[in-house]
């Protein structure tokens, strides 16, 4: 019998690795890397202005600190139920039957680690070897990875940056073949914060009905829309859609690790499995805190959403000073895509230079993808006067370059 052909062994360990390890590098380090040198400059004791992640920096609802610490000394350390205990279940179904309008059970949902673990649920549940997933680019960094990580092909459909970022519903048709399984939608966008139209949305929704095609939107920015209330594919009623929520951005509660997926009973069924061997059950002072976030009211996490509106609008306004610059604005969630194409900087020298030359970090739109060479990306995450603080040395970045290039001629 011939013998399969064996991977290139680890450098360090010697030791052959899964390909799972390369699909999953296509969100490594590498894409933060400016990110790592602005916490790099801090450690060193200078003072840089971050706004690489998207990590909130609001404290989580003292309320909800409280219930998760109550739980904890009360006794709830102990193992719990995979996918999510019956209290929690319950009050996510009656949070989703309302923000969707139609009926959702307890059976509907799966919870796991945060929705980015819900997500990499999702799809190795439905995606095997030789599949095509669909992804709207840019997409998040770390989507392409978790679907390579399946043995799944990742086709990219670009939304349309020039209207805006606006899904090219016509364009993703035109992209399904007999091997796609699954298209990925993260409306609110993440990098652009741009939203789906109600139209466009349902489109794309009654596609994946006619093709067989699995639809999962990933909504983890959907409480914090700004012009328009979000309109949601899982306001369908369609079998095929799959709807992906945290509370990490809603209530600043990245840390707490909290998701859930919204899907037929027993497709949920089956996500709820694989959590069981991956993760098992969340803990139980971790869901005592998502109980007493859902089921309560919460005044700030009204007062961040007001507050991020307010970054928006005046780091908008800034950046519409700088020379060379103009900014996307966004309609929902707590990113800025600045343009910064007419200054001479492609994203990533851009994002290099304004960490070295000016203290502050910003993500570049490469790390999303290609046709973002000429962007970088803006976290929402601090006061508003460090944002304007932002702006401006961001357009002293690309006035000194003019100075520099009149210069020399």
């Amino acid at each position: 019998m011939a013998q399969k052909a064996r991977r290139p062994v680890d450098k360090v360990a010697g030791l052959a690795l899964s390909p799972v390890a390369d699909a999953v590098a296509a969100g490594g380090a590498d894409v933060w890397r400016v990110h790592y040198s602005a916490l790099a400059l801090k450690d060193a004791g200078h003072d840089p202005i971050v706004l690489t992640v998207g990590d909130p920096d609001f404290d989580t609802p003292r309320a909800v600190i409280e219930a998760g610490v109550a739980a904890m000394r009360g006794g709830q350390t102990h193992y719990t139920i995979s996918g999510g205990d019956p209290p929690l279940l319950a009050a996510i179904a009656h949070l989703e039957q309302e923000r969707l309008g139609r009926p959702v059970e307890p059976a509907h949902i799966a919870c796991a680690g945060g929705a980015q673990n819900v997500l990499y649920s999702v799809f190795r549940c439905l995606l095997t070897e030789g599949d095509e997933a669909i992804l709207l680019s840019p997409p998040y960094t770390m989507f392409p990875g978790v679907i390579a990580s399946c043995g799944a092909k990742v086709v990219n459909v670009p939304l349309n940056v020039a209207d805006g970022f606006a899904l090219d519903v016509d364009a993703v048709a035109r992209a399904i073949t007999p091997d796609t399984r699954a298209i990925l939608a993260n409306f609110p966008h993440n990098p652009s914060g741009a939203c789906a139209t109600r139209e466009s949305m349902t489109a794309l929704v009654r596609i994946c009905e006619d093709n067989g095609v699995w639809l999962i939107s990933d909504e983890a920015y959907s409480d914090l829309t700004y012009d328009e209330p979000f309109f949601s594919p899982g306001m369908l009623e369609s079998d095929n859609v799959i709807v992906v929520r945290s509370l990490s951005k809603s209530h600043a509660m990245t840390g707490w690790r909290v998701g859930w997926s919204v899907a037929t009973a027993s497709l949920t069924a089956v996500i709820a499995d694989f959590v069981s061997h991956v993760t098992y059950g969340a803990p139980g002072f971790i869901q005592a805190g998502a109980l007493a976030a859902i089921t309560h009211e919460h005044s700030e996490v009204a007062a961040m959403r007001d507050a991020y509106q307010e970054r928006r609008d005046r780091f908008v306004a800034a950046i519409d000073k700088a020379p060379g610059l103009s900014a996307h604005k966004p309609a929902a969630g707590i990113f800025c895509m600045v343009d910064v194409r007419d200054t001479g900087f492609n994203g990533a020298d851009f994002a290099d230079q304004l960490l070295e030359q000016q203290m502050v970090s910003v993500l570049p739109g490469s790390a999303f993808a290609p046709e973002l060479d000429g962007f970088v990306r803006v976290a929402l995450t601090v006061p508003p006067e460090q944002l304007e603080e932002a702006a401006q040395r961001m357009g002293r970045l690309v006035s000194d370059r003019a100075s520099l290039r009149d210069a020399a001629l």
